[in-house]
């Protein structure tokens, strides 16, 4: 009898470290993906700030039609990210206490959006918005985070 309490035991101790490896996999995939989209966005608007000093002091950068299509694509990403993000903190997968971690990156995702919302109230509308073109494509999600009323300090 003592023997299949150790084997079961031990077939549970497997199932929750394989959940917790499956856990931080994910994990790491959305954390380098926020990474990337960060990276990207820095590269777009041309200067190496932080997610703080862009909200604090935003760039007045995003003119040209083909910067300000990436900035909305790369806001799509970010929107999307979040989402998965969510739907992983509520994973049967994920173990308990690891949604602290996936939490923590909504809030990374969640003020890369604010500073990127900054940088597009602070920017100079382009032609294509004032209706000499078509403007890019845009999410309905974008549009929620881009009409957001201004963030005050």
């Amino acid at each position: 009898m003592a023997g299949r309490r150790d084997v079961a035991g031990g077939a549970v101790t497997l199932l929750f470290n394989a959940m917790r490896g499956v856990s931080r996999f994910r994990l790491w995939r959305i954390d380098s993906a926020r990474e990337k989209l960060e990276a990207r966005l820095k590269r777009a608007i041309g200067v190496d700030l932080s997610r703080q000093q862009i909200r604090a002091d935003p760039p007045k950068v995003l003119s040209d039609p083909r910067t300000r299509a990436t900035a909305h694509e790369i806001m799509d990403q970010l929107a999307q990210l979040r989402v998965r993000c969510q739907r992983y903190t509520g994973s049967m997968v994920t173990p308990m206490g690891d949604e602290m971690f996936y939490r923590y990156q909504e809030a990374l995702i969640d003020e890369l959006t604010a500073a990127l919302v900054a940088v597009f109230q602070r920017s100079p509308k382009t032609k294509a918005a004032e209706g000499g073109q078509p403007a890019p494509r845009e999410s309905s999600s974008t549009l929620r985070v881009i009409d957001a009323p201004p963030i005050s300090n």
